[in-house]
């Protein structure tokens, strides 16, 4: 006689790792103050001594481009790299000029340097990374997994000294996991209401993505989502369907 094979079983929402006392205790409250630390502690991590360093040649290129806007508006320096990152370089070194003649002149310990404020906009997006990795991984595989995963971002060291450097890359994966989020939200919103307030999320998915290629020019990524939205629609339960419900 053959032995039995025993029935498979999928992974639920909620993690097995976790006991269920655990799982009770992801009240609103307690979701808030540990995505807060999270991302408090990461963006501390990010910006202690941020302009320690001096300026990389990729990273003096950037400013170059920089002084270049603020001289003779948009020309075509450093037309190589997509313009969203020297964007916000540029309003980062327009704001910590703008500190520096109001703060420095009284203390010297609160001159923001040139370094700083070009790493700036990467080292805030990147802290603002854990938050959009909890939106995803908690919508995908729920809200425990979704805080573990936002803490291995925020403490990583290698994800915190990319972000610490002007980087397009950056910029880009932010933009990214805001496009899949606003992708995710619009699916969930889709499968329990009737109406059409989920297309609205369809324009935030493109206005994202849009961003994500004015950060750097990798058009092939957006496949990812594409290959999950494929994937979504052999569920046959799902009625979220682009442009239609089934």
């Amino acid at each position: 006689m053959s032995p039995s094979i025993a029935p498979v079983s999928t992974a639920g929402i909620k993690a097995q790792l976790f006991p269920d006392q655990i799982a009770q205790t992801s009240s609103r409250a307690f979701i808030f103050t540990a995505l807060a630390v999270i991302v408090l502690a990461g963006f501390g991590f990010r910006v202690f001594q941020l302009g320690a360093e001096g300026l990389s040649e990729d990273e003096l290129n950037k400013v170059r481009a920089v002084v270049e806007y603020r001289a003779r508006g948009l020309t075509s320096a450093n037309g190589e790299h997509p313009f969203l990152m020297k964007g916000l370089i540029t309003v980062s070194s327009v704001a910590a000029d703008g500190w520096n003649a109001f703060a420095s002149q009284s203390n010297n310990d609160l001159h923001i340097s040139t370094e700083a404020a070009t790493r700036f906009p990467g080292a805030l997006l990147g802290a603002l990374t854990s938050l959009l990795i909890f939106f995803v991984v908690r919508e995908l595989f729920g809200v425990e997994t979704g805080l573990l995963a936002a803490a291995l971002w925020a403490f990583d060291p290698q994800a915190i000294g990319f972000n610490r450097i002007a980087k397009e890359d950056t910029f880009f994966l932010f933009f990214f996991l805001l496009a899949n989020v606003f992708w995710l939200r619009g699916q969930s919103v889709a499968e329990t209401s009737d109406g059409k307030s989920h297309e609205r999320y369809y324009w935030l998915t493109a206005a994202a993505f849009g961003a994500m290629m004015a950060s750097k020019y990798l058009p092939h990524v957006m496949a990812i989502s594409a290959a999950y939205y494929h994937i979504f629609l052999d569920i046959p339960t799902t009625r979220w369907r682009v442009g239609k419900l089934r």
